[in-house]
């Protein structure tokens, strides 16, 4: 049997109360009984109703204070009043309290039903009204997600529009820059060469040799002009070997601290056992000189520190460098990371800081940046920048390695300075091991043949 509702029904006199309930009853309604006010309150602590059916007058707690302290229970539940008084006075405070129905004695079983009915009528109306709120809500919150969704996804395209755009601006310029520092390569090696040649000719007190030396001054600084453009392209020459990464900067102690400004402390944290880089050990040398030097530029106060880092990951599940567009397996992630206490950069500074020619000094070509992007592209590998103004730069520069890493937990050593470093001493960028002959380039002729042995005596590279 379906039952149509729940119902109270509190009425002092106990021969109406039961008539009442089993009326109700054969009309499928739950019934329960209350002889006064306060044991109906007892009733409604414990259990929830549709519909409150009380009498009027009773002794101790009357049916309107008993309608106040039920709203207050059960605010929902819908009140009928029975009376034998039946005056306008008392029907009126009735709906004051929120009755929906004034019934008379002696009850009217057709009134008694039609008042029942309207009250599970609302009771069913307000049901469906907070179903249909509770569906518009969980639309709205559907809705509102797949916005957010639709909105993601735009900026997500938007970035990747971004991107493609840039490496294309960023190859063609490639293109552009390989082939002037190819022309330029040739210019240069007939410039330096010839005048290698003349000075050979002249005596070496003459004024012409002091000409002679600026020529080749001037030619040999185009020429690491023309190498940096290459670099930036990743198409210049190169002669790979096996490199641990942590060896050579131990190597590079000295230099990497005499060739940094006055005030400013370097601390290498080199990763023991790391697993070997296939790299070109010069392209690899000026990568790290011209990070340092970025990082150094940064530093705008008289006192601040650069880290230099290396390490790897063993995490075949997570990448720890999100930057990285995820090209290198995650197992096989060597890294150098170089990190400064300066100014920072903001978004706008970060999405041009490989920009061939962008830079935020007054002096400088703006290639330091570009061309140690095309060194590391050129070894398969990436750079992820972490900068916020105010808080420093983290560039870390990922490459593929050669051998599986071990699994093993990465063990990097302490703090480490280079030995007998003084802030300030002389640079050692100067003091290279003997020069390569330079490779004969130009042919055809006598004239340039002869060109080419006496380069190749002088072994004077460009």
């Amino acid at each position: 049997m379906t039952i149509l509702g729940r119902l109270l029904v509190v009425d002092d006199e106990a021969v109406i109360a039961t008539q009442l309930k089993k009326y109700l009853q054969s009309r499928h309604y739950h019934v329960s009984l209350a002889e006064s006010g306060e044991q109906a309150l007892k009733i409604l602590l414990r259990e929830s109703f549709d519909i409150l059916l009380t009498d009027l007058m009773m002794p101790g707690m009357n049916g309107l204070e008993l309608i106040g302290h039920a709203k207050g229970l059960q605010p929902d539940i819908q009140c009928l009043l029975i009376s034998g008084q039946g005056d306008m006075d008392s029907a009126i405070k009735a709906i004051q309290h929120g009755v929906i129905n004034y019934l008379s004695k002696p009850l009217s079983l057709d009134e008694l039903d039609v008042a029942i009915e309207y009250g599970m009528e609302r009771i069913w109306l307000r049901q469906e009204a907070q179903d249909k709120q509770r569906e518009l809500e969980w639309r709205n919150v559907r809705l509102h997600q797949e916005l957010l969704e639709r909105k993601r996804q735009a900026e997500n395209e938007r970035q990747l529009d971004a991107k493609i755009l840039k490496e294309q601006k960023l190859a063609s310029l490639g293109v552009m820059a390989g082939g002037i520092a190819h022309e330029f390569n040739n210019l240069l090696t007939c410039i330096i060469g010839f005048s290698e040649l003349a000075s050979l000719k002249l005596p070496p007190d003459t004024t012409c040799q002091e000409h002679l030396r600026q020529v080749l001054r001037a030619g040999r600084r185009a020429a690491k002009l023309t190498k940096q453009m290459l670099d930036y392209t990743g198409k210049g020459k190169m002669l790979t070997t096996s490199v641990n990464l942590s060896q050579f900067l131990g190597g590079m102690a000295n230099l990497i601290e005499s060739t940094l400004p006055r005030g400013i402390k370097v601390e290498l944290r080199l990763s023991d056992n790391l697993p070997t880089i296939e790299a070109d050990i010069n392209q690899l040398h000026q990568l790290i000189i011209n990070l340092l030097t970025n990082a150094s530029e940064s530093v705008t106060g008289p006192e601040g520190t650069i880290t230099v880092e290396t390490g790897f990951t063993n995490d075949s599940t997570k990448s720890p460098f999100p930057g990285s567009g995820g090209k290198i397996a995650p197992e096989h992630f060597i890294y150098l990371k170089i990190s400064d206490t300066g100014g920072g950069m903001s978004e706008e500074i970060k999405a041009k800081i490989f920009d061939p020619f962008f830079s935020t000094k007054f002096q400088g070509r703006g290639l330091g940046m570009a061309a140690a992007l095309g060194i590391v592209r050129g070894h398969e590998g990436e750079i992820v920048i972490d900068s916020s103004p105010g808080k420093g730069t983290v560039v870390t520069v990922i490459f593929p390695s050669q051998h599986k890493i071990p699994s093993l937990a990465r063990a990097i050593s302490p703090p480490v300075k280079a030995k007998g470093l003084k802030l300030g001493s002389k640079s050692l960028l100067g003091k290279s091991g003997p020069s390569k002959p330079l490779a004969p380039i130009i042919q055809g002729n006598a004239a340039n043949d002869r060109l080419n042995r006496e380069i190749t005596h002088r072994q004077q590279p460009v």
